[in-house]
């Protein structure tokens, strides 16, 4: 120890009391401006972590309204297509089989209106599974229907269809 200066923590006892209630003074102002520093970057980071949830709802709204969309579109075609099935079935004076197509075209508009309202309610939910067999359906439908507009009628159902294509 030169000149008889203390160092380390014995300093701040052989310094005078003024000194000490400036260090403790400095002491506290470092601490509080950590402290608000601290709470600037956890405010900083919790507005980026809301901000990116917030795009990630807003992302979220708008594939629902496009996949509402898309089943809304898909459930309409599958109504044109039957209703024309229904009106050609008329044409060719088969009456029961236009009663049944008619009745599939009821159907699914009333799906696509229950689809719709738990879309807009926020119930909807998406099963690929029963859009794909629904699908498969409609094309077997249409696929037995060309066949006998080619064979004529009566000589080609859905069931020989589903067997040929093995999706019995």
């Amino acid at each position: 120890m030169a000149g008889g200066a203390a160092t380390g923590p014995a300093a701040l006892v052989a310094i005078s009391p003024v000194d000490n209630r400036l260090g403790a003074l400095r002491m506290l102002l470092v601490l509080a401006a950590g402290l608000l520093v601290h709470g600037l970057v956890w405010c900083a980071t919790a507005l980026t972590r809301i901000d990116s949830e917030h795009r990630y709802e807003m992302d979220l709204a708008v594939l629902r309204e496009r996949m509402a969309h898309d089943l809304l579109s898909a459930r309409l075609s599958e109504v044109s297509v039957r209703g024309e099935v229904a009106l050609s079935r008329i044409a060719e004076g088969d009456v029961d089989a236009a009663r049944a197509e008619v009745d599939t075209v009821l159907a699914a508009a009333r799906a696509a209106q229950e689809e719709m309202r738990a879309s807009v309610w926020g119930r909807w939910s998406l099963s690929y599974k029963d859009e794909l067999r629904a699908a498969e359906r409609l094309l077997l439908r249409l696929w037995a229907w060309c066949r006998q507009c080619e064979t004529g009628p009566g000589e080609t159902s859905v069931d020989d269809v589903a067997a040929v294509l093995d999706l019995a």
